[in-house]
C-alpha cells in the first residue's frame, strides 16, 4: 500500500495510506477528510464492514478492492472495481494501478452527469 501511495503522490494525488482498517477509520476521522477512492483488500478482518460504513458517512466514495490473486473474484457490495496486487513494483505496475484510479473516477463523475 506504501507503494502504491507514493505512486499516487507522485501522480499529484493525495494518498493516506493505513497498515488496517480501525488505522484508516481512525485517519479519515482525525484528519477530517472526503474519500475519493479507497483502495483496500476486502479480505481483511472488517473490510466489508468499514466499506459500507465509509458508504454510509460518505456516499460518493468509489471501492477498489485489492487482489491478492489475479484470479480472484469479489462479490462485495459497494466495491465498484477490483486490480490484482501486482507481483513487481515497477513502472508498468504504477500505471496499470493509476489508470485503474482513474478509470473508476472518471466512470463516477459520468454516472453523476447523467443524473443532473
Amino acid at each position: 500500500m506504501f507503494w502504491l501511495g507514493h505512486a499516487l503522490d507522485a501522480a499529484s494525488y493525495s494518498a493516506l495510506p493505513a497498515k488496517s482498517v480501525p488505522d484508516a477509520a481512525l485517519l479519515i476521522m482525525q484528519l477530517d477528510v472526503r474519500v475519493d477512492v479507497l483502495v483496500i483488500n476486502p479480505a481483511l478482518s472488517g473490510g466489508p464492514d468499514f466499506i459500507a460504513a465509509l458508504h454510509r458517512s460518505q456516499g460518493d466514495v468509489r471501492v477498489i478492492g485489492i487482489l491478492n490473486d489475479a484470479n480472484q473474484v469479489v462479490h462485495i457490495p459497494g466495491v465498484n472495481a477490483s486490480h490484482p496486487k501486482p507481483a513487481i513494483l515497477n513502472e508498468a505496475a504504477k500505471a496499470e494501478w493509476l489508470q485503474c484510479i482513474e478509470s473508476v473516477l472518471a466512470n463516477h463523475h459520468q454516472s453523476q452527469r447523467s443524473f443532473h
